[in-house]
């Protein structure tokens, strides 16, 4: 359970403060986005290392408990998912990145969510890390 609450706090924060950087300054976050997108090299090693944070998830944190702890399963086994399929095929994810950066609404959309989840585990990681489950 102490594992799971640091991961949450980690991740929680990082959520968090993507979230808000997409809501509150999409201009730039698309600029970078785009950036990523456009140079094949940036692109591969950004596949590379969310491939290194999902396999690490997977391996240290596969709890399919019906609790809050599933969300950061599920995190991890969609990093996962979603580096080997930007590593094997680059040009599909690359594309739906492309249409989704010029979609403010998905964009925002995106931000909330991220937000949204961001604040579910910073707080399950600061105040009620417990084992509260989802009913």
């Amino acid at each position: 359970m102490e594992y799971s609450v640091l991961l949450a706090k980690i991740i929680g924060l990082y959520l968090f403060i993507v979230g808000l950087a997409i809501v509150a300054r999409k201009h730039v976050v698309v600029d970078m986005i785009r950036d990523i997108v456009n140079t094949p090299s940036m692109l591969y090693l950004t596949s590379a290392l969310t491939l290194v944070l999902g396999i690490l998830l997977v391996i240290t944190h596969s709890i399919w408990a019906w609790d809050w702890r599933l969300i950061i399963t599920l995190i991890g086994w969609g990093l996962f998912i979603k580096a080997i399929l930007r590593i094997f095929f680059p040009s599909v994810p690359r594309d739906m990145i492309k249409w989704g950066i010029g979609h403010v609404p998905t964009l925002m959309v995106t931000g909330f969510v991220f937000l949204i989840l961001g604040i579910v585990l910073l707080y399950f990681g600061f105040v009620g890390g417990t084992g509260i489950a989802i009913s």
